[in-house]
């Protein structure tokens, strides 16, 4: 790297591919790719808007396939654009719909994930961090998915009590969220 060795020549390299490498980065062994441009259809940016007419509270009926994931990660998008910082907790019926959530979410900016389902030794001290760290200002944006017996649990409900600041839930198949494990749930502090 000194330039030092004999028919091999040392560069520097070119700014535009420097910046093009540093829209890619490592988190553990998974690469968080630069956000993909989402344009909003017609009915979505009115969606969008409803929902932040109405307090960023609002059920999406739209029909199978029309983008109800996406439209609701273009709604916590613009809460973000708004506050500048979001702590989005995404409730799913089942455990596959984790990843493609995570998938949209990655998709849609999204890059500090935790899966709340399963074994809660596996989750909830990931999840005390990420609240510390939120409440604390370290970051701005953090993701949770949970299933809904994850987020039935009193270690999640316990946790998610203590968030403080912009907090944004989304509930996967709301039709989900009325069962009777939920009934308990400690959501109803979430500011924004």
């Amino acid at each position: 790297w000194l330039n030092n060795t004999n028919g091999l020549t040392i560069m520097s390299m070119p700014n535009i591919v420097l910046d093009h490498i540093n829209t890619y980065k490592r988190e553990g062994s998974v690469i968080v790719k630069p956000p993909k441009k989402i344009e909003p259809r017609d009915y979505q940016v009115k969606a969008i808007q409803a929902v932040k007419e109405n307090g960023w509270q609002g059920i999406l009926n739209m029909a199978t396939g029309t983008g109800k994931t996406i439209t609701s990660l273009l709604i916590a998008n613009e809460y973000l654009n708004v506050y500048n910082r979001i702590f989005l907790i995404i409730t799913v019926p089942f455990i596959h719909l984790v990843e493609q959530w995570k998938s949209n979410c990655i998709d849609a900016g999204y890059e500090r994930f935790i899966s709340c389902y399963g074994s809660k030794k596996e989750w909830s001290n990931k999840l005390q961090a990420a609240i510390r760290d939120f409440n604390g200002g370290i970051i701005r944006k953090q993701v949770v998915i949970a299933t809904y017996n994850g987020a039935a649990s009193i270690e999640f409900n316990n946790l998610v009590s203590t968030i403080r600041g912009r907090t944004f839930f989304i509930a996967d198949e709301c039709h989900y969220f009325g069962i009777k494990s939920l009934r308990d749930h400690r959501f109803n502090h979430f500011e924004g």
